[in-house]
């Protein structure tokens, strides 16, 4: 423990880690940009410890120019590098929009969707659609894909509640495996585990969410009619997935993603014949700043964490309340992410409240938090793609529930015992 935090008052120093806790969630819950509710918590974290504004102004200044050193690979590191990890991060985060922006405005993300409903079964589409959409993190994702299974779904007899949950269960499946997802990336950041490795962590869960998904939801429809005759080409489906393959190909051989994915925004922009004045509004309509200041925030309150003390004082008091650390792994992210219904803030305030325990991250440690937070916010009811599949099919949410809740549940119990099993290894 820091010298300046082993003879601070226990009782006051819980009392900070509770309220700068509570005050960040309450904030998000109130829809406040969710960097700026983390931000408002480390200063009041801060204070609680002792900071002065000296050096809250100097972990300020440390997130945004402290350096690193970057090991990256598949899955065994092969390589370094040294970057700048708050800049570099925020900079992936909201770029991933913008890709998602340029294949929306080229349509090439329609003319993906037409090529596969030309080549698949009905019932695939129904799980297809939701899923490509999913692959691309984007405001309001839900509401894009639904209208676009509806009328397949309603000919195969499908009930409102039926297709909510299909769009809703299908489109999250890239939460666990997908080197796009701004989630996983975040995690692997701030834990330090690759990218890649917490990707096979995730596989088990990931490979339950598959089969669940086509057993209990798609299996039970009626098969219906072939598909229609293709619309796209072999040779253009090739050509409008070509942005996504190289961003994620780049990646995979170490390229840092903010420029794999700069680079997958220039490949859609010349794939989708588009002029350079056009590209350039495509750009700017796409990028979020307020993804930035999200993980501004973010990073922000972990170094405040771990530069107050914050962090020492957490691990050492849960230490001596005898709490079983794996109590805490399942109950803490779980808590979070059904409160905030924000992915990024539950994994966020989830891995700088439970890493102190640990030391160093494994990626089964990591993975467990991860799921725990994804599985809550799913089934949170202020979770924007619920509220959004809800009001546009307007199933009896009940229904809803009853039907998602057990596949969530199941998908969380595999990966716990996943998990476990890769920590006694």
């Amino acid at each position: 423990m820091k010298p300046e935090v082993e003879g601070m008052d226990p009782v006051l120093g819980a009392v900070g880690v509770v309220v700068s806790f509570a005050l960040a969630m309450v904030l998000v819950i109130r829809r406040l940009n969710y960097g700026l509710a983390l931000a408002v918590g480390g200063v009041v974290l801060a204070a609680f410890f002792g900071m002065t504004a000296e050096g809250l102004l100097q972990v300020a200044l440390h997130t945004v120019t402290d350096r690193e050193v970057y090991y990256w690979g598949l899955l065994f590191y092969k390589g370094r590098r040294v970057g700048f990890p708050t800049l570099e991060l925020a900079l992936a985060v909201a770029l991933i929009p913008v890709l998602a922006h340029c294949l929306q405005q080229t349509r090439m993300m329609a003319e993906l969707i037409d090529g596969l409903k030309g080549r698949l079964s009905p019932r695939a589409i129904l799980a297809a659609v939701p899923a490509v959409f999913g692959l691309l993190p984007m405001t309001g994702g839900a509401l894009l894909s639904a209208p676009l299974i509806d009328g397949e779904a309603e000919r195969l007899g499908v009930s409102p509640e039926g297709k909510s949950v299909i769009n809703l269960w299908f489109r999250h499946w890239a939460f666990f495996v997908s080197p796009l997802a701004p989630t996983l990336i975040l995690a692997a950041r701030l834990t330090g585990v690759n990218l890649y490795t917490l990707i096979l962590a995730n596989a088990p869960v990931f490979t339950a969410h598959v089969v669940l998904g086509y057993l209990f939801i798609i299996r039970p429809i009626g098969r219906g009619e072939s598909g229609a005759a293709p619309h796209t080409s072999r040779a253009a489906l090739l050509t409008v997935s070509a942005p996504l393959v190289t961003v994620v190909a780049l990646s995979v051989l170490g390229v840092p993603l903010y420029i794999a994915l700069a680079l997958g925004i220039l490949l859609t922009a010349v794939l989708g014949r588009t002029t350079p004045g056009e590209a350039a509004r495509m750009v700017r309509e796409g990028f979020q700043w307020r993804l930035v200041a999200a993980i501004l925030g973010i990073m922000f309150f972990r170094y405040v964490m771990r530069d107050s003390g914050a962090d020492s004082f957490i691990r050492s008091g849960l230490a001596g309340a005898g709490v079983p650390p794996i109590l805490l792994l399942t109950a803490v992210p779980l808590l979070f992410g059904a409160a905030t219904a924000n992915p990024e803030v539950s994994v966020a305030m989830s891995i700088s409240l439970l890493l102190p325990m640990f030391g160093d991250a494994t990626p089964p440690i990591v993975s467990l938090m991860y799921i725990g937070s994804i599985v809550a916010y799913n089934l949170s009811p202020l979770h924007l793609c619920l509220v959004l599949t809800v009001g546009y099919y307007k199933p009896r949410v009940h229904g809803v529930y009853r039907r998602l809740t057990p596949l969530f549940a199941a998908d969380y119990l595999i990966g716990l015992l996943a998990a476990l099993a890769m920590m006694r290894l």
